[in-house]
């Protein structure tokens, strides 16, 4: 799906390796900010060791605890509980401002 500024969307109903997704540290404490999914593994919940297999996708349902673990490429990992998806004009308004500061670092 394409969105009004030609930006691809995303199907809203699977968390996908590759997608900007909002994510609060410290076990959900911290204020969101985004981070690109890197890699997704589902486990018992139980037990963060107890890896069920690796996923390309997951649908965001099984997001609400601990059975999702995502990596991200800031370095981090995080449950599925600490993530959220980005609403379409959150995501606009994320890609105009990346647009506008490229913008701004090619004047000088």
């Amino acid at each position: 799906m394409e969105s009004q500024s030609g930006l691809i969307m995303e199907d809203k109903q699977y968390l996908k390796i590759g997608e900007m997704v909002m994510w609060s540290g410290s076990w959900g404490t911290e204020p969101s900010r985004p981070a690109i999914v890197t890699h997704i593994e589902l486990t018992s919940g139980l037990d963060k060791y107890d890896s069920r297999g690796e996923y390309q996708e997951v649908d965001w349902v099984l997001c609400n605890d601990r059975r999702v673990i995502v990596d991200l490429a800031n370095g981090h990992w995080a449950y599925g509980y600490q993530l959220s998806q980005i609403s379409d004009a959150e995501y606009e308004d994320m890609a105009h401002a990346a647009w506008a500061q490229k913008e701004i670092d090619s004047d000088d």
